[in-house]
Formats: structure tokens, sequence, C-alpha cells
């Protein structure tokens, strides 16, 4: 999948999106560092905008969760064949059991 999408994000990416961007001039560009307050409290928008952020990241991530452990789940097929070659070694191998074995290998 990688020959295929590869230069097809190349393409647009080069093609449709840099144009639209305009020319690029350091000139313009100043100092952005220079010019933010490094030091002061969030204000009540940005703290509403964090939390908002930080809930969206939570729901995605539960929509995740339910969607591959759930059951008769439509992204992880394979999850009862799994739990059935893990019992035949380890009889007391339960769902639980796959789920917290299964659940860091997203982060990696």
């Amino acid at each position: 999948m990688t020959v295929i999408f590869l230069p097809v994000i190349w393409y647009v990416t080069d093609r449709m999106i840099e144009p639209r961007l305009g020319r690029w001039d350091p000139a313009k560009a100043g100092n952005a560092a220079a010019d933010e307050q490094t030091d002061r409290a969030l204000t009540d928008g940005e703290r509403k905008g964090l939390r908002r952020a930080g809930l969206a990241v939570l729901g995605v991530v539960a929509l995740w969760l339910v969607f591959n452990f759930g059951p008769g789940t439509p992204l992880m097929v394979y999850f009862p064949l799994i739990l059935i070659f893990c019992q035949r070694w380890q009889k007391d191998f339960g769902l639980g059991s796959l789920a917290a074995t299964m659940l860091p290998i997203p982060s990696a």
C-alpha cells in the first residue's frame, strides 16, 4: 500500500496544497518566540479548548477500544481466534487477559 499511497500523497501535497499556501518570505516571518509571553496563566477560552481537546482524545480512544475489544466488533475479527490459541496453552487466559496483553500494542 505504501507504493500506492506515497506517490499520491506527494502529488497532492506538492501540486495542490503547496501552491495555495503562497511563497514564504523569512523576512516577514519575524520572531514569534520572542513576541509570546512564556509565563502567563491560561485564559478561560484556552482552558475550555484544552478540555474539549482532551475529551475528544478520550472519546476516540474509547471508541477504538470498544470497536476492537467489544463482542462482534468490526475492527478485530481475529480476536476470538487469538483468544482460543492463547487458551490452548494457558487455560485460565480470558478476555481481560487478552485485552490487557494487547492494549500496549497501539502505543508502540
